[in-house]
């Protein structure tokens, strides 16, 4: 291989690398967004709960289904960036791997409910909603 086709192997292997470390960048950063937001739910149920008895169940429940609306709405963003990334850095390691002659690792597109992490997110999101709803359902102990 000569120097001209060993620099573009190794400028196709950078982007690839940046593209994979801000795909995790990101990751890492979405599930700091997820510790807070059940924070906020958590909170939110130990701070409203003693005032249950004030509280009509309808208007807990739009504020739940808001809730699940706007994790939505985060995971849905977070999982596009990922795709972005992920499918630019898998067309420059091919592309790379192509230099060499070989045959590159076949790599499956996910959709966005396939995707462990948005998966598990969301289910956590959705129970803190219905242990919320559960609380303010429970009549009060005293």
């Amino acid at each position: 291989m000569e120097q001209k086709e060993k620099d573009k192997f190794e400028g196709l292997m950078r982007i690839a690398e940046f593209n994979i470390k801000q795909f995790n960048e990101r990751r890492d950063y979405s599930w700091k967004i997820a510790f807070g937001f059940w924070g906020s739910i958590i909170g939110s149920i130990a701070v409203i709960s003693p005032y249950r008895d004030n509280i009509s169940l309808w208007a807990i429940i739009p504020f739940g289904l808001l809730v699940i609306l706007i994790h939505i709405y985060w995971l849905a963003s977070v999982f596009d960036a990922d795709q972005k990334d992920k499918e630019l850095a898998f067309e420059m390691r091919n592309r790379a791997i192509k230099m060499l002659n070989l045959d590159p690792p076949k790599h499956e597109d996910r959709d966005f409910l396939h995707d462990w992490s948005a998966r598990f997110q969301f289910i956590v999101t959705c129970l803190l909603v219905i242990f919320a709803l559960v609380v303010f359902l429970l009549p009060k102990c005293e």
